[in-house]
């Protein structure tokens, strides 16, 4: 095998394995700060995914996605009906904001909880924000 070879094949799988940590959520290694998608850390009520939407739109931050659970007495049951991926949309923020909580608002019923996908943001700090009924930081 030449050395192009050897270097093409290095580099593409050097991007595929940044891909799959992009796709988990994991950080590369040496930079905690890259900016990747960030979970909320919690299932939440309709009322609190509303409110992280809301803190995320002021902290310019867009609403990438949310997942619906309802609750069971086995635990919580995920349906592909209760996904909405806003990821790959072409939208504004508010655009995906408005979406997501419309999203929300029409599965709202007592035994469903929620989980949003926000782009680059502290998920915890910005739910203790929304909470808190704060002005959320980045």
């Amino acid at each position: 095998m030449g050395v192009a070879v050897k270097a093409k094949a290095a580099l593409l799988r050097s991007r595929l394995a940044a891909f799959v940590r992009k796709m988990k959520g994991a950080a590369p290694e040496g930079d905690p700060d890259t900016g990747l998608l960030a979970r909320a850390q919690e299932k939440m009520s309709a009322r609190d995914a509303v409110a992280l939407i809301t803190a995320a739109g002021r902290a310019n931050c867009k609403v990438l996605g949310v997942d619906g659970f309802q609750i069971v007495p086995e635990g919580h049951l995920a349906s592909l009906d209760l996904i909405l991926d806003l990821s790959t949309r072409p939208m504004t923020r508010a655009a995906a904001a408005e979406t997501a909580i419309a999203f929300i608002t029409a599965r709202s019923t007592s035994d469903m909880l929620f989980e949003v996908v926000i782009e680059r943001v502290d998920v915890a700090r910005l739910a203790r924000d929304a909470q808190a009924g704060s002005t959320p930081g980045r």
